[in-house]
């Protein structure tokens, strides 16, 4: 996203709901090129659950299984240097 003067306002584009206990449901984040980068569920802002990420080409890059905010595991890595 940029400001009307051209200058870069995020890195990434999100897209999600906000409540007043923070991130809920489902949410998903892309690249500048609007390719998806990361796909996932929050609770009470805090990572649960499958998260799927992409490498800016839009290949899959990962997907990582949260509990409460921690990975407790990865399963389908794709490239050698996973997180």
């Amino acid at each position: 996203m940029y400001f009307l003067e051209g200058n870069k306002k995020s890195e990434n584009i999100f897209l999600g709901v906000v409540t007043r206990k923070g991130k809920q449901g489902q949410w998903a984040r892309y690249w500048d090129n609007g390719v998806k980068k990361a796909e996932g569920f929050y609770i009470n802002s805090k990572k649960d659950g499958l998260w799927i990420e992409w490498q800016e080409s839009g290949e899959k890059y990962a997907e990582i299984f949260y509990k409460n905010g921690v990975a407790t595991h990865l399963t389908n890595c794709i490239v050698e240097n996973c997180p």
